[in-house]
């Protein structure tokens, strides 16, 4: 059941991020990391979270892993600054799985949900 219920979710992403109608063209796959981090997302919170979710990294990174503001020590998907890897525990890496979690840990420990980290970082341009 949940191993079908996540290949929904995976088409369903496909198709979200389809660049023409999905009867014109074959689905694009999924990065694996991606999949990872949609999985995730249902086990701590719901799919209704899922979009906030990834508005948030697309707004920090656009998923890049290796993404370094020039500017600060802002790293990865979520461009953790060195302090905010450690506040959750976590040590900086490229793994993009690791970095989900971490950045899981971080949105359900300082805003509870995406919902809410998505709205503040709306307000703020940051999170």
């Amino acid at each position: 059941m949940v191993v079908s219920f996540l290949a929904t979710l995976t088409l369903e992403i496909a198709r979200a991020e389809a660049p023409a109608p999905i009867e014109e063209i074959s689905l694009p796959s999924v990065p694996e990391y991606k999949q990872y981090a949609l999985e995730r997302v249902v086990e701590e919170w719901s799919l209704e979270e899922w979009e906030a979710f990834n508005k948030i990294v697309n707004k920090e990174s656009s998923w890049d892993n290796t993404a370094q503001n020039p500017t600060s020590t802002a790293f990865g998907t979520f461009q953790f600054l060195n302090s905010t890897w450690q506040s959750v525990g976590c040590v900086k890496t490229v793994d993009q799985n690791k970095q989900i979690d971490c950045g899981i840990k971080y949105i359900k420990q300082r805003y509870g949900t995406p919902t809410k980290a998505l709205k503040f970082h709306s307000l703020n341009n940051y999170y």
